[in-house]
């Protein structure tokens, strides 16, 4: 989901594109957690010999971002949450999950993805780009079955880290969609006042896949703020 979008910070920064544990060519990890996915990360910085690193993360990317924020805060200079929120999941959300779970495990991970991504894009991007939804959907179809539980439990038993924004020291960048049904605006404005420094980026016409639907704003507003904490 990065690919295209890295590619406009080419000379301008070195960028590592990770493959959390159980997906793309990362080898799964039995009982993996959040924490676990996190470990992960910082096992890539280290064999990379990376001490300090401006992380950024969409959705459940940045679920790990927080993780890694709470485990090795030393190690970040800055902290960008596309779509993302620190705080743990409802009963109504936990039961959602556990339904998709279940769903997942019956059905396998084609059916969940399908219903999970026709809600995760505005139905005006939909309609315009029928073929990138529908090629977006069939990459994240070639997830195992098993990693796709796995990631659903570890969201839901994962803890609020609202205390890991208020704590930070780096500026923390966010973006937001107006249309975000996954992440209310509501809940964006919310966490964005917990940091003691933080930069807001709006996207009035997006949903939870902004990174997606106008990469071109998600590429200036990222550099604008390495601007900021370089």
């Amino acid at each position: 989901m990065w690919a295209d979008l890295i590619q406009v910070f080419q000379g301008e920064a070195r960028i590592l594109t990770i493959d959390l544990p159980g997906f793309g060519q990362s080898a799964f990890i039995p009982k993996a957690q959040i924490e676990t996915y996190a470990d992960a990360v910082k096992a890539v910085l280290d064999h990379e010999q990376i001490v300090t690193c401006i992380m950024a993360g969409h959705s459940m990317g940045g679920y790990v971002a927080l993780a890694f924020a709470e485990r090795y805060p030393e190690v970040l200079s800055g902290l960008g949450l596309l779509h993302s929120h620190p705080f743990a999941d409802d009963e109504i959300k936990k039961q959602y999950r556990t339904k998709a779970i279940a769903m997942v495990s019956e059905y396998g991970s084609e059916r969940y993805i399908i219903e999970l991504f026709n809600g995760l894009f505005t139905e005006t991007y939909k309609q315009q780009h029928p073929g990138l939804v529908i090629d977006f959907m069939q990459q994240c179809m070639q997830t195992n079955t098993q990693s796709v539980i796995q990631a659903l439990g570890a969201m839901r038993e994962r803890p609020d880290r609202s205390s890991v924004l208020q704590k930070i020291n780096a500026l923390v960048f966010f973006i937001i969609g107006a249309s975000d049904t996954t992440i209310t605006y509501d809940t964006g404005l919310a966490m964005s006042l917990l940091p003691q420094r933080t930069q807001l980026e709006l996207m009035n016409h997006n949903g939870h896949m902004g990174i997606i639907e106008d990469p071109e704003f998600v590429a200036l507003a990222i550099k604008e703020y390495l601007q900021m904490v370089k």
